[in-house]
């Protein structure tokens, strides 16, 4: 990426944070009807954010596999490695955690009432060796077909999985060499075409979701190109981009939540246009900017920081802030989802600085 084109460290993260919040808050979906009636709808289309960390995710990883090519070597092996050790061990962490929730929750329930009440039987306590097998290499819904195939662990566990798929297919693109881009657009060309004539195929298999993978990878090969809009990071750059992302914005409240893909698309132009902006802000901040100003910025990108962390534990460990939280504050206010939503993040972040960070450091962000 050249000193022209955006910049996106901070659109990323921010954008990361909106997805994790958009599908922690729909997957609370009866609690924000109760809490917050206006974000209902809103939270009831929480599966988008999962199509927003595709492209985020096209994005990064073609980065990823360019800096390899860019230095002499396919370096498939050395990419893998890397990903599989930035994805399993918070992954196998955060089924620790999952596992002993229950107990926890009971445990703090006795506390209260002064008896302990063992945790029902959960579907896993029938769980075979080979299934647990499946589960920690994430390929168990390849091979039972099932799109809940971990949904009696953690039902978010399905998406990782994809993901993998989605860096294996990468992996294999840099086997090729040079013509890896031209690899990546044949997988593209065929899933299109398989999805286009309704092949019938799982719906564990990538294939459904790599054309917003390759969203992002596409929006990746448009930076590199130094594709931007006038005014190369100026103000009236971050003028056109805050107009254009408003029109956007507009165009989605007026026709309502397009396809996937359609949404992948416009996702792709909003972390384009939001890179303008930042790049600007880069441009006419150089300084580090006054602690009352990046205070907040730093709790805004927190939750796109530990978004991976959020997005592993959210669904299971939002019952133990929502059992602190419902004790002060009544189930139809705001505040309940308020409170429990940043106390989830703040205990994910804690998760991320002890189970995820030290997997993670030094990687190259965009």
């Amino acid at each position: 990426m050249t000193d022209a084109a955006p910049r996106f460290a901070w659109t990323l993260d921010v954008a990361r944070g909106v997805a994790v919040i958009w599908v922690f808050l729909f997957h609370v979906q009866s609690m924000a009807h109760i809490a917050a009636p206006s974000l209902h709808g809103l939270s009831a289309m929480g599966s988008a954010g999962v199509v927003l960390f595709f492209v985020i995710s096209g994005f990064c990883i073609h980065a990823s596999a360019s800096r390899k090519v860019r230095h002499g070597s396919s370096g498939a092996a050395a990419f893998m490695r890397r990903r599989m050790l930035r994805i399993f061990p918070p992954f196998w962490a955060s089924i620790i955690v999952v596992l002993a929730l229950p107990h926890v929750l009971a445990l703090l329930s006795a506390l209260a009432s002064g008896r302990y009440e063992v945790p029902a039987a959960a579907d896993w306590w029938h769980w075979t060796v080979l299934d647990w097998l499946g589960l920690v290499t994430l390929s168990r819904g390849l091979f039972t077909g099932d799109a809940n195939a971990y949904a009696p662990i953690n039902a978010v566990y399905w998406s990782l999985a994809i993901e993998v798929q989605f860096y294996f297919i990468v992996a294999l693109a840099l086997c090729s060499g040079r013509a890896w881009n031209h690899f990546l657009a044949a997988v593209t060309v065929l899933c299109l075409l398989l999805i286009g004539f309704e092949v019938p195929l799982p719906a564990t298999l990538f294939v459904s979701y790599w054309p917003q993978f390759a969203v992002g990878i596409g929006l990746h090969m448009l930076t590199q190109r130094s594709v931007a809009l006038p005014g190369d990071g100026g103000v009236p750059t971050s003028v056109i981009a805050a107009l254009c992302f408003g029109a956007l914005i507009i165009a989605i409240a007026r026709t309502g939540m397009p396809s996937p893909l359609g949404f992948a698309v416009a996702s792709a132009v909003a972390i384009w246009l939001m890179g303008h902006v930042e790049s600007g802000a880069r441009r006419r901040f150089a300084a580090p900017p006054h602690p009352l100003v990046r205070l907040p910025l730093r709790l805004a990108l927190a939750a796109g920081v530990c978004s991976y962390s959020v997005y592993l534990l959210h669904g299971k460990l939002h019952l133990l802030p929502w059992m602190f939280v419902r004790q002060w504050v009544p189930a139809d206010s705001v505040w309940t989802l308020v409170g429990v939503v940043i106390m989830t993040v703040a205990l994910c972040y804690g998760f991320y600085v002890i189970a995820e960070r030290p997997f993670a450091s030094g990687r190259k962000r965009g």
